[in-house]
């Protein structure tokens, strides 16, 4: 749990990082919107569900070099299982008695792949 000043820093972070993003977002939507042609949205749910797949997967990454894309494929889903650590650190750092799976083996496997995808992270980046 963070005290009353650390959830005001953090919140303040947080919506500072949220505008820094927005306008991110919005400079690339504007560089988008100047291409050629029209910014089709046919099929939009199929596209999204390709899309999370290919990042799922990491598509065909592994045909040519193969300890590389272990390596890669290392890196990718930590980054990946990070999201979820992160959105789990977040509602335990905000929110007073939360914790995922204490003592539980679903929370020690949590923790134990957390372990392994940063070891992960860390060889395949070096």
């Amino acid at each position: 749990m963070l005290s009353n000043f650390e959830l005001f820093m953090f919140l303040l972070l947080v919506a500072i990082c949220l505008v820094a993003t927005a306008n991110t977002f919005t400079l690339m939507a504007r560089v988008i919107n100047r291409g050629q042609g029209e910014l089709y949205l046919d099929e939009l749910p199929r596209r999204v569900v390709t899309g999370a797949m290919a990042l799922i997967t990491q598509g065909r990454i592994i045909r040519h070099r193969k300890l590389t894309s272990l390596f890669h494929y290392g890196v990718a889903f930590g980054f990946i299982f990070y999201g979820l650590v992160n959105v789990i650190d977040v509602l335990e750092g905000i929110f007073p008695g939360f914790a995922f799976f204490p003592d539980n083996i679903i929370g020690q496997i949590y923790r134990l792949a957390a372990d392994l995808f940063a070891a992960a992270v860390i060889i395949g980046v070096v």
